[in-house]
């Protein structure tokens, strides 16, 4: 019997690349709460740090706030408080913005088409996805997709695995330099 999958071999080959960017590259924030960070325990701190590599481990899926803090070992609204303290976002925010991220690679990919793209990202419709995009992004996928920030994903004809390793490496001197 021939196994089903809903994915196509290509669309499952630039989800796995673009995932395993998401753990090896996982996105900046500035901590608003930085200099307030001591009054978190150590506990609390491990818990977040686990949380954050769950979630960049698992993009796609959506993990609601109170099945993380589960996950975490840590009460909700604890969870919440580190997160908006490390982050200056919300959990939800955090999530939507690594799914994003995602939806990028495979956009600057160009294998896939926009409504593959957010199917893939676990959108329950093209719209919106859209609206998630322009919400992190500020700009709609199909200007992004013109824009410099994709250009800097490496718009020239180069397989995604090479423009992958080409920003770990850009990444690594840049904490080198730090």
């Amino acid at each position: 019997m021939h196994n089903q999958s809903k994915y196509s071999e290509s669309e499952l080959k630039a989800l796995a690349k673009a995932i395993k960017y998401i753990n090896q590259h996982p996105p900046e924030w500035k901590s608003p709460g930085a200099a307030n960070e001591n009054h978190f325990s150590r506990k609390t701190l491990q818990a977040f740090d686990k949380a954050i590599q769950y979630i960049n481990k698992h993009p796609l899926e959506w993990t609601g706030p109170d099945e993380l803090s589960r996950y975490s070992d840590i009460n909700q609204s604890t969870l919440q408080a580190v997160f908006l303290n490390k982050t200056g976002r919300t959990i939800s925010e955090y999530c939507e913005i690594i799914r994003i991220t995602v939806s990028c690679i495979l956009l600057a990919d160009e294998t896939l088409s926009t409504k593959e793209i957010a199917a893939l990202c676990g959108y329950s419709s093209q719209s919106s996805f859209n609206k998630a995009f322009k919400r992190v992004k500020e700009v709609s996928p199909g200007k992004w997709m013109m824009s410099d920030e994709n250009h800097s994903l490496g718009k020239s004809k180069v397989n995604l695995l090479d423009k992958i390793n080409s920003l770990l490496d850009k990444k690594a001197n840049q904490i080198d330099k730090q």
